[in-house]
């Protein structure tokens, strides 16, 4: 019995100590492999960016601000997260919490592409429909999409890819 007590309390332990090192910082994570951290901070990011937590999510985004600043030309273009809260709260882009992730390649030794289904706000499974005026049958339903994510030599890994959009 004491030991059905104590398993939970491990756990809950090793997941304290894992996030004790935010993406940031310059330790290496010495409790998961990369691939492991890979996956926390893509889930991490998207919870964020669903929680309305943007600048908690920089750190952990390294792709392009590109279309989010062609998107909203008046909001300072190295504000990021005055860019990354309009993405979600204003141009579409769906910022949803992840359902399942399935890692698809493993490109190099610190780059990874993973398959993500996500849960809409109603708690069913995220499909993006047809767009403009087009059919099912021309274009078919989207529930999974490829994130992909990239990792330093001390395992601090950023999502590089948006969340699905929306027009």
């Amino acid at each position: 019995m004491k030991i059905k007590f104590f398993i939970p309390i491990i756990l809950l332990c090793l997941a304290a100590c894992q996030n004790a090192l935010s993406p940031g910082d310059s330790e290496p994570n010495q409790i998961l492999s990369m691939e492991e951290q890979a996956q926390l901070n893509l889930i991490k990011f998207f919870d964020l960016l669903n929680s309305g937590k943007y600048e908690e999510v920089v750190p952990l985004y390294g792709g392009s601000y590109e279309v989010l600043q062609s998107y909203n030309p008046t909001v300072d273009p190295n504000n990021k997260v005055d860019l990354l809260q309009s993405a979600c709260e204003i141009n579409g882009f769906m910022c949803l919490k992840v359902d399942q992730v399935e890692r698809l390649k493993k490109p190099s030794t610190n780059e990874f592409i993973y398959q993500v289904t996500f849960i809409n706000p109603a708690g069913n499974l995220f499909e993006l429909g047809p767009c403009c005026g087009a059919t099912e049958e021309e274009m078919p339903p989207v529930s999974q999409f490829e994130i992909r994510v990239t990792c330093s030599e001390n395992h601090s890994c950023q999502v590089l890819d948006l969340p699905p959009y929306v027009p």
